[in-house]
């Protein structure tokens, strides 16, 4: 069988899509206004435990804007793809859950990461999945938080987690 090129080409982004990287979408979970109260749990610098991870450490300090962060990548993980090492974050809750939202300096587009604390003080992310209708069905704040209400129902689409650790 010979394989054409756009075969190989789409089979390479879903084995990516299927690792569970992120991916920027256009519209963030929440608007930066609607953010979480500030959490100083959050801030100082963490080491993720896991070779795969993005990111190896990175340091979340006080934002400039009320209830915002700032994210610096100290240390690169292999799949890491951006541009820069800052970002703009701010935290919001759905369905009980809290997804930290992280904007890059350079671009206009959002990442999202659940998180929650562990009983010894660790962090704990995931990778969120659109189950539903996909990266498609988000045209606004309303719709992606209405896709990630609806995929939350879906036990994989909370997936690799990464356990971080305060320096």
């Amino acid at each position: 069988m010979k394989f054409q090129p756009l075969f190989l080409i789409g089979l390479a982004a879903s084995a990516l899509i299927l690792t569970g990287c992120p991916v920027g979408i256009s519209f963030p979970l929440a608007a930066q206004k609607d953010a979480a109260a500030y959490d100083p749990k959050l801030e100082g610098t963490w080491a993720c435990s896991d070779a795969a991870a993005e990111m190896q450490r990175v340091t979340i300090s006080k934002g400039e804007a009320k209830g915002t962060y700032t994210i610096e990548v100290l240390e690169r993980g292999e799949l890491y793809a951006l541009d820069t090492d800052l970002f703009t974050a701010w935290v919001t809750e759905l369905e009980g859950r809290r997804f930290l939202v992280a904007k890059p300096d350079n671009e206009n587009k959002f990442y999202h990461y659940c998180f929650e604390f562990t009983g010894g003080g660790e962090l704990r992310t995931y990778d969120v999945g659109l189950k539903v209708g996909g990266v498609d069905a988000v045209s606004s704040v309303e719709t992606f938080r209405e896709e990630v209400r609806l995929s939350l129902k879906d036990p994989e689409c909370l997936s690799s987690p990464y356990d971080w650790v305060r320096e």
